[in-house]
């Protein structure tokens, strides 16, 4: 094994920040992505659908989207670039302007806020074609759907629409699950290929097949630690430990592993241990909760890491969705 002590501090700690591991639910995201891009294997681009990839925060979606984009290069062609896949991340703040603009952007269109809105969109739908656009994904779409913006709503169904309509290619919407009942809220974006979606969902520790994935996922992030011997991240305890503590979210996840190892790196350890684990966890753990797997054992652990002071999330509505192995069907048809 290259002895990566080598390595400064510094390069280590970027090293464990950047590690990439493309586990169960990244294949399910970009497997749903690419059904919905090109529904025929070595087949054709399908074009005049919207689709909608959801899941919770830190889940990978974004993750996912742009790995698929970055599989599909752009490239030159005989009347100037080609774009197969765009993505375009959706702002907070700014309204429908800032909206088709991230778009443009995302394109190559550089215009200003001073022109108008349907001068952006026109230039926009001639980019789209002339770039030969065969997918558009809509990243973080909460953003624009959840706006108390009066009107902005509206205009955003309408957009959506009018992207769709021009014909030449699919739009998918990228964002959190009120993403989806959001835009099925409107038939007329529903009955635009029928509404095909993804879920993605936290890996389950009682579902067995979950746990061996997760189990898998902590083996992977072990390999690719930079120290010289591993730490059993798969070992059953602390597999479960870091389950906990993550609530199976793979973002979550990365940033535990994170800041243990910078810990173990400013020991100058050999592996990352309990013990970084234990001290990482103590001072990011809900205010009140007082409980850390990773000192006080798993069989002490209270029934959920949500602090009694948060406010419960409204759930999915559970007729949406049918749930198998720990896993959604990926774009489902309802």
């Amino acid at each position: 094994m290259t002895d990566l002590f080598a390595l400064t501090r510094g390069e280590r700690q970027d090293l464990t920040k950047k590690i990439v591991i493309e586990h169960a639910r990244f294949k399910q995201a970009t497997d749903g992505i690419a059904r919905f891009h090109r529904p025929v294997v070595g087949g054709l681009p399908d074009r005049g659908s919207l689709g909608v990839l959801i899941g919770d925060s830190r889940t990978g979606k974004t993750f996912a989207a742009e790995r698929y984009r970055k599989k599909h290069p752009a490239s030159v062609g005989e009347s100037g670039m080609i774009f197969p896949v765009v993505r375009a991340d959706m702002p907070a703040e700014g309204g429908a302007c800032a909206i088709l603009l991230a778009i443009a952007q995302a394109i190559g269109i550089n215009m200003t806020a001073r022109a108008s809105n349907q001068a952006i969109f026109n230039a926009i739908e001639r980019g789209l074609v002339t770039h030969q656009v065969e997918l558009l994904i809509l990243d973080e779409a909460e953003l624009f759907i959840k706006s108390d913006k009066r009107g902005l709503l509206g205009y955003v169904r309408d957009l959506l629409r009018k992207l769709v309509d021009i014909g030449a290619f699919n739009v998918l919407c990228v964002g959190l699950e009120e993403t989806y009942d959001v835009v099925a809220g409107d038939t007329r974006l529903a009955r635009r290929g029928m509404l095909p979606f993804t879920r993605i969902l936290p890996y389950e520790w009682e579902c067995e097949d979950d746990k061996i994935e997760f189990r898998k996922l902590c083996h992977a992030f072990d390999e690719k630690l930079p120290f010289n011997a591993r730490s059993g991240l798969a070992s059953l305890e602390l597999a479960s430990c870091l389950h906990w503590v993550s609530e199976g979210n793979i973002g979550v996840l990365h940033d535990m592993i994170y800041f243990a190892a910078c810990m173990a790196i400013n020991d100058d350890a050999d592996r990352v241990e309990a013990r970084h684990f234990e001290a990482a966890y103590e001072t990011r753990m809900p205010y009140g909760n007082g409980y850390n797997p990773f000192r006080d054992g798993r069989a002490k652990a209270p029934k959920t890491i949500t602090p009694k002071t948060e406010a419960a999330q409204p759930a999915m509505p559970s007729h949406l969705f049918t749930k198998t192995g720990g896993q959604v069907n990926g774009f489902s048809k309802h």
